[in-house]
């Protein structure tokens, strides 16, 4: 959106959407994360009586979002060691000079050059695939990088040592579940697009040029809600 995810905004957005179709009360859920503003947004369709079957199924949390915050808490317990691999694999592939010197150690022990991508937070799975794709490559790693840190005098506690690896090896037998469960989820999310849905009687083309009918409803909204001017105390 071109405004700010406020949940007005959102509210004003998905209903102009949604009776722009015609549809507005044919929804019997819609999928959004737990933040504030998509549940406070929730809330306004509630009030409105817009969700079916007294709105008991009309949040539907994502599922690989909780996948992910349940991944994310469990990171935390061993942060620290998958901290040390990450640090490593970003070091060795932000230099091209240093990653060239890193092929070379990868020749010397008979494995393929390659590029490690570091994980990131919000994108599911991304710690599972990082420390899946490097683990064959831990020997190699750990020798260079620990190389590099005791020529640069960096304190010994900053080396990669065999209990990180073990630790990152046990994770992603764990990670590896939930990497099927998304599989999983996106393969239904495809294969429901694709040939799944509400069968009705075909509308007639939306008007969109309607669309933007959602500032107005904002704004009926706001005015809806505004106080009535009061002269000031003295």
């Amino acid at each position: 959106m071109d405004f700010t995810n406020t949940a007005d905004n959102i509210f004003a957005v998905i209903l102009s959407v949604l009776e722009t179709y015609g549809i507005t009360h044919r929804i019997l859920s819609i999928t959004l994360d737990n933040a504030s503003a998509n549940t406070k947004s929730i809330a306004l369709f509630t009030e409105r009586n817009i969700p079916q079957a007294g709105g008991y199924f009309f949040h539907q949390r994502c599922a690989c979002h909780i996948i992910n915050l349940v991944v994310q808490s469990g990171l935390k317990k061993v942060s620290n060691r998958i901290e040390r691999i990450r640090d490593a694999i970003s070091w060795i592939g932000s230099s091209n000079p240093r990653f060239q010197e890193f092929g070379r150690h990868c020749t010397l022990n008979g494995l393929r050059l390659r590029r490690f991508q570091t994980d990131m937070p919000v994108r599911w799975n991304s710690t599972y695939l990082m420390l899946k794709n490097c683990l064959e490559y831990d020997t190699t790693i750990s020798g260079f990088y620990n190389m590099k840190l005791a020529a640069s005098g960096c304190p010994p506690a900053q080396s990669l040592t065999p209990d990180d690896w073990y630790v990152a090896k046990i994770f992603v037998e764990f990670l590896q579940i939930t990497d099927i469960r998304n599989k999983l989820f996106e393969a239904f999310s495809i294969y429901e697009r694709r040939f799944g849905g509400v069968h009705t009687e075909p509308s007639p083309e939306p008007d969109t040029q309607s669309l933007p009918t959602s500032w107005s409803i904002l704004k009926r909204r706001k005015k809806d809600k505004s106080p009535s001017d009061s002269s000031s105390t003295t």
